[in-house]
């Protein structure tokens, strides 16, 4: 923190404000009293933070599972003889990608190595496109590398509409030119380059809308790179779609970029029995109904066969840890519910995870109204609101609130939460006693419904896999569409 009693320089800035001289740089503060900070800071998506409350449990490794593949990271992280580089991690849907991307970055910002991230969701607001990815990941570099904080802060101050600019430009801006800069000025004090924090952090880049920007993104870091040499290593983890894959390939990235594909190489499986083990250790000491576990539950032949079943897919496994746990079942028989699933769709390469899916859909009272809110939640435009009293940034329209879902549905209150209380293997549901939206409050969509993993999506809009569960988009639309129309006549939303 700034001391009180250190002198300061106070002189004009070009753009009417004032320029604060000080042991940490300039920093342009305008007349108003808002920094180039300040406006950045309101430019960015806070949900895609690794830390972020909007990411609540987020998926994690389990103490001694993926120690092969995190050492492999954080040692290409920690080489001091390169100053840059960049690696993809990649593998399919449910391997494990964003659990150890998540444990990395918490590593390194523990130990001052991260210096931002980006967390890609399909269907979390401000999060499933390009538009905030720069300018998050610079006001996260101003956080965790003060050296760079007043480039970065000059660099808004001085162009104040560079973030109408694209995306190659405000990388230019925000980041590459401040970083130069910083790094070249650090490059004279010896020992402390050692310390700098070097970490970007972009995991689900397939999330991110349309295969061109995708191509994109990973075509301007590699040139910011190669090019421009910014002392950054940056991991980018997705699934392995042709446009990333093509990407990472067709670029000069050869001497740069590390691949690391999350295949049988790492025995998975072994990782997967030791997180069943350990997850129904944890059952067994903390569920409500811990007392009628037997001690020997559940068998090494459960266990065996669960692991079976996961075919590598770390995402099967959290599912059914998550489906067992419910407080409000007794966890011996949703165990033994789910190891009775037959597996009658053969050897697609999701057969099991899409039978776990089906199994827990089974267990819901109402399909179609299920069916609906996620629908709802999957497809429902996230049109900006009008901007607020004090010209703030303009608010998404809260979907995932379920007082919005029941309002938009004609649904009872209540509904929502009484219709998805089965479901929270797979889904986030707020408590509703927390949680409350009316037509006149817009919260932030951090204590939404949240989908706890993309292959849900998957498996809801491909007939083939999900059957009766299917949701059918065009269905979807029309249905909001005439909801929509109903409470503007209605009148409920009007100004």
């Amino acid at each position: 923190m700034q001391d009180s009693n250190q002198a300061m320089d106070i002189t004009p800035a070009k753009n009417g404000g004032a320029s604060l001289r000080s042991n940490g740089g300039d920093q342009t503060v305008s007349t108003s009293g808002r920094t180039g900070i300040d406006t950045l800071e309101r430019r960015i998506a806070p949900g895609a933070f690794h830390n972020s409350g909007e990411k609540f449990d987020p998926p994690k490794c389990q103490p001694r599972t993926r120690t092969a593949i995190l050492d492999y990271i954080m040692t290409w992280v920690q080489n001091q003889g390169r100053m840059f580089g960049m690696m993809w991690v990649y593998g399919p849907t449910g391997s494990g990608k964003s659990a150890i991307v998540q444990t990395i970055a918490q590593y390194c910002y523990e130990r001052g190595l991260l210096a931002g991230s980006f967390f890609f969701s399909r269907v979390q607001a401000g999060r499933s496109n390009e538009k905030y990815l720069m300018a998050t990941i610079a006001y996260q570099i101003a956080l965790s590398m003060p050296d760079v904080r007043p480039y970065i802060n000059q660099a808004v101050e001085s162009d104040p509409f560079v973030f109408s600019g694209s995306l190659e430009s405000q990388l230019q801006t925000l980041i590459v030119d401040p970083l130069a800069t910083a790094y070249e000025a650090l490059c004279r004090t010896p020992g402390v380059v050692a310390k700098w924090a070097r970490l970007v952090v972009i995991d689900g880049l397939d999330a991110c809308q349309g295969p061109n920007v995708q191509r994109y993104i990973v075509r301007i870091l590699s040139t910011a790179l190669i090019h421009k040499s910014i002392p950054l290593f940056i991991l980018v983890a997705s699934r392995p779609e042709p446009p990333i894959r093509d990407s990472f390939n067709s670029y000069d990235l050869r001497d740069h970029l590390r691949t690391l594909v999350l295949d049988e190489h790492y025995l998975p499986d072994a990782d997967i029995k030791r997180y069943f083990w350990s997850r129904f250790d944890n059952i067994k000491q903390t569920h409500p109904l811990r007392t009628y576990i037997p001690s020997s539950w559940p068998t090494a032949q459960n266990i065996n066969t669960l692991v079976q079943r996961a075919s590598g897919q770390f995402i099967y496994a959290s599912t059914v840890i998550k489906y067992v746990d419910s407080p409000q079942h007794r966890p011996v028989e949703r165990l033994e519910a789910l190891l009775r699933i037959l597996n009658r769709r053969g050897d697609t390469p999701f057969a099991e995870l899409d039978c776990l899916y089906r199994h827990v859909f089974a267990s819901v009272h109402n399909t179609k109204t299920v069916l609906r809110i996620l629908g709802a939640l999957l497809f429902a435009q996230r049109l900006p609101s009008n901007k607020t009293a004090t010209g703030g940034t303009e608010l998404p329209i809260p979907v995932t609130e379920p007082r919005f879902l029941e309002e938009l549905l004609s649904l009872n209150r209540g509904d929502v939460y009484f219709a998805l209380g089965d479901l929270h293997s797979i889904l986030n549901v707020p408590d509703p006693r927390r949680n409350s939206v009316t037509s006149t409050t817009i919260k932030t969509l951090d204590s939404g419904i949240r989908i706890l993993h993309s292959s849900l999506i998957d498996f809801l809009t491909d007939r083939s896999r999900a059957g009766r569960y299917f949701i059918n988009s065009v269905k979807v639309h029309a249905e909001l569409a005439r909801a929509c129309t109903k409470n503007l006549l209605s009148g409920k939303y009007s100004s």
